[in-house]
Order: structure tokens, then sequence, then C-alpha cells
């Protein structure tokens, strides 16, 4: 399936100091962890790997493939074969990519558009969808990820595996923590409309464990 973009288309809480220390002090810890980890998770949106025509990158799912063409080119101008362990591009009767894939993909869900008539993006699903499957090069023989490129790709799919794992952004951990706060009943008041932070969540669980407490924090249990 085919498409061209320019036109033409085919397929925290206060309840004292001694409290206020230790939730801050675990918040603070949590916060700091969070300012670490940002920037890799900001950079393994795409974890490309450069060639002579462009760049190709990887998902749990999916290769990508960006194929830079002259300014101009027309659908027309494509020629684009797509199968289960080959690809074969060719623009203008000049062949660009052509060979076996690192590993098989689902033939008839693989697909290319041309973009702003100067870039041809190819997608092909992949059959094995599992950080285990991290491509380490496009072709069996060609376009190999360098070793400092590989090991960022497979924490790239580490990190997408275990966000697909989480739910509403939350690790089981702290779903299991919100869940257990929202019921605990206490006489006269209302249960929490929403969950609480997780810095909150994960220093109730500390309490819990160190004094064997229960209870919602800053209520009886808490202490």
């Amino acid at each position: 399936m085919c498409s061209d973009l320019s036109g033409e288309s085919g397929r925290g809480l206060s309840a004292g100091s001694s409290r206020m220390r230790s939730s801050r002090s675990v918040r603070l810890q949590l916060e700091g962890s969070r300012s670490m980890s940002a920037p890799f998770e900001e950079r393994s949106g795409v974890v490309p790997c450069g060639t002579p025509w462009g760049q190709w990158y990887q998902t749990l799912e999916e290769v990508f493939i960006e194929v830079q063409v002259p300014p101009g080119t027309r659908a027309q101008d494509i020629q684009c074969g797509l199968q289960s362990r080959h690809v074969a591009l060719a623009v203008g009767g000049r062949e660009i990519l052509k060979g076996k894939l690192f590993d098989s993909t689902i033939a008839d869900e693989g697909t290319w558009t041309l973009e702003d008539r100067k870039m041809v993006r190819i997608v092909l699903t992949k059959t094995k969808r599992d950080a285990a499957n991290c491509w380490t090069s496009l072709l069996e023989s060609e376009y190999a990820a360098d070793p400092w490129v590989q090991d960022q790709m497979q924490r790239k799919l580490t990190l997408e595996r275990f966000q697909k794992e989480t739910t509403g952004g939350q690790t089981f951990l702290s779903m299991h923590l919100c869940n257990e706060i929202r019921r605990v009943a206490i006489p006269g008041q209302e249960p929490w409309n929403s969950e609480p932070p997780l810095s909150l969540s994960v220093a109730w669980s500390q309490q819990r464990q160190t004094r064997g407490g229960g209870g919602r924090p800053g209520l009886p249990g808490w202490e």
C-alpha cells in the first residue's frame, strides 16, 4: 500500500513536621530519579541508524525506513516492493535499496508513503513483536547499527515494553497502592475521588513495611 502525502494517495498532604519530612524526602528522591531518567525517555522516541540514503529505526512492533529522494519526486517515479523478508526501492529507475530483511515482517501490512515529494517512508510490521526482537541491522548483511546505537535501540524497546505493560502511565505497584488507599474506609470521611501522588503512595508503603501500620496517610496507622 502506498500514499503520496503531497496530494495523491493509495494505502502532597501536610500532617505534622515529622510526617512532612518523611514524605518530602521520598518525594525528592522520586523527583530526582525522574529528572535523571527524563533525558533518556525524551531521546528514546526514535533511535535512528544513519545510512547513505537516509535512516532506519524501530519500535516494538514496526521498522521505519526513511529514504531521501530528489525534491519534486512523484509517486509514479517510485517502484517499491515489500515482501515478508525482502525490500526493494527504486526511484526514477535508479535502485536505492534492495535485499533480504534482518527478520520477517507481515507482508500485507507493509506500506510506503511519499512525503513532501522529497522523502519515502517505508513502514514494516514485525512478525515477532517483543523487546527481545531488536533488529541489529536493516538487511541481513547491510546497514548495521554500531554497538552504541544497538544498545540504545535495545533500551528503547525495553522502555517501550515497560510502558505498554502499565495502565494509565502507572506501574502495577503504584496502581495497587492507590487502589488500596481508596479501599480504606475512615468513618466520617469521604473516600478519595482521585489517586494520590505517586510519592505519597510510596512513602505510605514504606511506613507500612517498617512499622506494620495501615490506614491512610495523615490518619491513624500512618504515624
